[in-house]
């Protein structure tokens, strides 16, 4: 950000800090806003019919008073010779707080980016949200949301999701005991890479499987072999291979192990490859089955193309192998994306189940992108809908951080105003003094000051001084005694931005909803980091 849109930014916070105070004793304040690129005119021409219908309001002096701030409204307006290229946002009505009291006032603003909605609003509140998204913290949040199945990665910028990776894994959910029972014509890879009917293997033959830890093919010996009839046998076709087996057969899937009467049109199941294939048929086959079960040394083999297993407790060692595998990846993609992105504040990590407490508590990620990860929130969903949930679920947390980061910058100021040789300054003229030097870096300015700088003019000659609204009418020159003039003012914001941006030196705003930042603005409300001892 230019420092000239920072400084446009810190003045706009202010304002609208102060426009959300204001409350109408009935719906009389006035918000306009004017499109970027909008015709004044046609605006005026629109204003002046909203004044027409206004004259209906049955309260004398609330007509009295919307009529009178959309006449003020427009006479402004006639002051452009076009609309400003980022649009205009005018606010207008009786600020008083005493009933039968008018005192009509005008603010107007021209904003750092340009306004997208053409609105004419009349309330007891200033409209205000198109500009609060305006100045809202562009702060970067990183979110993860993730589950064994599939892991999304992205940005929060500011109020914006900015969605960036997607993964998904292999890992099957939990099993149970199941058939492992096969038609006598299933084909069998063997070592060898040839094909064999399942009915013709031999105890003792060497089969092809897969080492799902490793991620490669070995071979493995069946050690039994049985035959079983079943009057029921299903059909299942997934990516042109169809196998034939019992109705309690436990497949590898997506979602986890599921019997073969589970098994739905577009599950997914495990081939040869390691790659998840879609079930596309399922077909009922009604009579007597004559069915073939092996087992094998590694628990698994391949059949008809597709990896099948016999055993529940080695494919939960399995699972448990490549879930490992799995948050390994997680965490490598995480490593890498955010240590790309230092800028990154804080990492929301959400999703369903305890898959994700488990890759936060277990060293998955490395130290500096682990000490980021600001909590864990439940979601229903994960994908991008997750994301937009976990970031919804936890606004909390994300308050919290930013809240933290203020208290943490206040901290800092008052431990070195503490050292003996500390680096910081306090105090208005100190901090002009300092900054004049060139050895300010940052300069902290709470968000209640009400200082202004004024350029006043006597028989002495024009000088600029900081002083309130309150007193900036009384102010005598002390050497001609005279009542000096005002021939200008600024909000202490542009001011002290315009004369930081000058010397490099940068400007943070800070509230006073903090015990610190209380602190912070019984201490003057303004101080300075330095870059060196002065």
């Amino acid at each position: 950000m230019t420092e000239q849109a920072e400084k446009a930014k810190l003045k706009l916070r202010k304002l609208l800090k102060q426009l959300s105070a204001i409350k109408g004793r009935h719906t009389e304040l006035v918000s306009v806003y004017v499109p970027a690129g909008y015709s004044l005119h046609e605006m005026t021409t629109q204003l002046r019919q909203e004044q027409s219908t206004s004259e209906n309001i049955k309260s004398k002096p609330v007509r009295k008073n919307v009529t009178t701030a959309l006449e003020k409204i427009m006479r402004h307006l006639q002051l452009y010779k076009k609309n400003p290229d980022n649009g205009l946002a005018i606010f207008c009505g009786n600020v008083s707080q005493k009933e039968g009291a008018e005192s009509i006032e005008l603010f107007v603003v021209e904003p750092p980016e340009p306004v997208k909605v053409k609105m004419y609003w009349c309330d007891q509140r200033f409209v205000l949200e198109p500009l609060e998204d305006m100045i809202a913290e562009r702060e970067i949040y990183g979110i993860i949301c993730l589950d064994r199945s599939e892991m999304d990665m992205g940005l929060l910028v500011g109020k914006k999701l900015e969605p960036a990776i997607h993964l998904e894994s292999i890992v099957p959910g939990k099993t149970r005991a199941g058939g492992q029972c096969l038609a006598e014509d299933t084909r069998v890879w063997l070592s060898t890479g040839e094909e064999k009917p399942i009915s013709d293997i031999m105890t003792g033959e060497v089969l092809k499987s897969y080492d799902f830890k490793k991620k490669k093919f070995i071979e493995t010996e069946c050690t039994d072999k049985w035959q079983v009839r079943k009057d029921r046998a299903l059909e299942i076709t997934a990516d042109g291979r169809r196998l034939v087996s019992s109705e309690e057969h436990a497949f590898f899937t997506k979602e986890g192990e599921r019997l073969a009467k589970e098994l739905t049109l577009g599950d997914f199941l495990i081939n040869a490859n390691a790659e998840l294939v879609k079930v596309e048929s399922i077909r009922l086959k009604n009579g007597g089955h004559n069915l073939v079960d092996i087992s094998v040394k590694n628990q698994n083999f391949i059949a008809n193309g597709l990896i099948v297993h016999n055993s529940s407790a080695r494919f939960e060692r399995v699972r448990e192998g490549l879930l490992n595998d799995w948050l390994k990846e997680v965490g490598g993609a995480a490593n890498k994306f955010f240590e790309e992105r230092k800028e990154t504040i804080g990492i929301l990590l959400g999703g369903p189940g305890p898959i994700k407490e488990f890759f936060l508590k277990e060293d998955y990620m490395h130290a500096d992108v682990k000490k980021k990860i600001l909590g864990t929130v439940d979601t229903s969903y994960t994908g991008e809908y997750g994301l937009n949930e976990t970031i919804e679920r936890g606004k909390d947390l994300i308050k919290e951080a930013t809240v933290l980061r203020e208290k943490k910058l206040i901290q800092k100021f008052f431990e070195e105003l503490q050292k003996p040789h500390g680096l910081a300054v306090y105090g208005l003229q100190n901090v002009v003094d300092a900054v004049e030097k060139g050895a300010v870096d940052t300069i902290i300015l709470s968000e209640r000051l009400e200082t202004i700088e004024v350029e006043y003019e006597c028989a002495c000659g024009t000088r600029k001084k900081f002083t309130t609204h309150f007193e900036k009418n009384k102010q005598i020159c002390g050497t001609c005694n005279q009542l000096m003039r005002i021939l200008g003012e600024k909000d202490i914001i542009d001011a002290i931005a315009d004369i930081a941006s000058n010397f490099g030196s940068k400007v943070e705003l800070v509230s006073s909803d903090t015990p610190e930042g209380r602190q912070f603005f019984e201490l003057g409300g303004i101080g300075a980091f330095l870059r060196y001892g002065i």
